[in-house]
């Protein structure tokens, strides 16, 4: 057997387990490491056509090796679904070879694992600064796991900061790597982590990993600082990207202004909004009344919210922008992504107050921005139904009236709506894509998906699947099931107590 060979057959164990092993030093040493392991990174979490763009930086650099000019030719097909199939030359003639693929889950980290002759990749579209509830990067935390458990000789990047973007973590991926990888390969810079040259390859890591994360800071800081001057300018945030129903975007001034000739339908939105009545009963109304969402889909182009995979999604997003509706007022609340900022441009960091005085540490804060883009004389409707809606948005936001979200003196001193800002989530909330919205999926929301096998899923030998619909059709995605939560996956919970049972 050769060795390509035999680490397939290591690639296979590992892909088919449920849960990484902890080996004996012998066995370690024992085991035959991966030529390389490649990563890909790119921090939007949502924009694939970055993503495209980064992993092809990645592997251009990689051209020379075939076995990864052959997966490189494949685009991003690794990311639609649980495998996807390469034509490999073998002896002369030109073999379909299928490759798996494993998707990796930690908190709201997501990541694609797999291999092909020899060498492994790790795609993932997540942020490696960004630290989570217990203060470290997941991006890093799953890069750091994989790199202990498969020991590649080499570790290949576009750059490092794919792999650093944070001085803490770099001091977490620098134990991962001791004893572990060999050297990094990023772009034309060799950094070697064993022999003579160990020693200045780690402190030349460290002071890398420091120039990426005071690059990424200084430029973090620059884009704040933009946005604060858009605020000063009274320049809208979203541009033209996002303009909530009844207004228009000025391009000259860059401002929203009012319709008032859309008055009625507004009304009508707002009343359909306040109702009890079920999510796809008033996705329909809303698209009869004309209502678009807030982003058309990047798929189709579609704007009506009937036709959206996550109606309920689509449909909350709009309780955040109440306030516009009813005060004219858009409060602009921008998470601070950095640890130690207290104020930027004369802009404080707001924090929840600590239980025992002073700012509470664990709340990295917002920046907090005021527009104004007024309403139409005599408002968008009746007070009575501009007080429903609003009880309506804050009954969904399920902030408790002793804690409301902290709102900075200035905006409280210059806003009409000071009890509004503090009971209404902002939009990325209401969108579903915080954790708590995220873990309320289950069987009926797949039932109400457009693609009627959408969302089924099955365990089998220790791995979770799940069918998704894409462009080309159905795909199956698999995970590990100890990558699950049982409090979260309900599924995976079920699963587990008929275990015990049978045990």
């Amino acid at each position: 057997m050769t060795e390509i060979e035999q680490l397939t057959a290591q690639a296979l164990a590992k892909l088919s387990r449920r849960k990484r092993r902890k080996r004996s030093k012998s066995q370690v040493e024992s085991m035959l490491r991966p030529l390389g392991f490649i990563v890909s990174r790119e921090s939007d979490e949502h924009d694939r056509e970055m993503f495209n763009s980064m992993r092809e930086l990645t592997y251009q650099n990689l051209r020379d090796i075939p076995a990864v000019e052959a997966v490189r030719r494949e685009g991003m097909t690794p990311m639609r679904g649980g495998s996807f199939f390469v034509d490999w030359e073998v002896d002369g003639q030109v073999q379909r070879r299928e490759v798996l693929v494993t998707e990796l889950r930690l908190g709201m980290t997501r990541a694609r694992l797999f291999y092909f002759e020899g060498y492994w990749h790790l795609w993932s579209m997540a942020s490696a600064a960004k630290t989570s509830e217990d203060g470290f990067n997941e991006f890093t935390t799953m890069l750091i796991d994989e790199i202990e458990e498969l020991r590649p000789r080499v570790l290949y990047a576009a750059n490092l900061s794919r792999l650093i973007r944070s001085q803490f973590e770099e001091k977490r991926l620098s134990l991962g790597l001791c004893d572990n990888v060999d050297k990094i390969v990023a772009k034309d810079m060799t950094i070697r982590l064993t022999g003579p040259d160990s020693a200045f390859g780690f402190m030349q890591l460290t002071m890398m990993g420091f120039c990426a994360a005071t690059e990424r800071d200084a430029i973090v800081q620059r884009l704040l600082a933009g946005k604060i001057a858009k605020w000063r300018r009274n320049e809208w945030p979203f541009g033209s990207a996002v303009i909530p129903f009844g207004y228009r975007f000025d391009k000259e001034l860059s401002t929203l202004v009012p319709m008032p000739e859309l008055r009625p339908q507004v009304a009508e939105m707002l009343l359909v909004l306040a109702s009890d009545v079920p999510v796809s009963e008033k996705a329909r109304r809303l698209d009869e009344i004309g209502v678009p969402t807030l982003r058309s889909s990047r798929k189709t182009g579609d704007t009506r919210f009937s036709t959206r995979s996550n109606i309920e999604s689509a449909v909350r997003s709009l309780y955040a922008w109440i306030p516009v509706w009813v005060s004219g007022e858009f409060l602009f609340r921008y998470q601070n992504p950095l640890d130690d900022l207290e104020e930027l441009s004369g802009l404080p960091v707001v924090r929840y107050p600590a239980k025992k005085g002073g700012d509470d540490s664990s709340d990295p804060g917002e920046l907090q921005m005021l527009y104004r883009v007024g309403v139409p004389d005599g408002g968008w409707a009746d007070p009575s139904i501009l007080a429903a809606v609003t009880h309506k948005a804050t009954h969904l936001a399920g902030i408790h009236p002793d804690k409301p979200r902290p709102v900075a003196d200035a905006s409280l001193v210059e806003s009409e709506a000071k009890a509004i800002h503090q009971q209404v989530l902002p939009p990325e909330f209401t969108r579903g894509t915080n954790l708590a919205n995220r873990s309320r999926r289950n069987r009926a929301r797949a039932r109400r998906l457009i693609s009627p096998f959408t969302g089924r899923h099955w365990i089998r030998d220790d791995h979770f699947y799940e069918m998704r619909s894409t462009n080309d059709g159905y795909t199956v995605t698999r995970w590990p099931l100890d990558s699950l939560d049982p409090a979260i996956d309900i599924e995976y919970a079920d699963y587990l107590a008929n275990r015990k049972e049978e045990s």
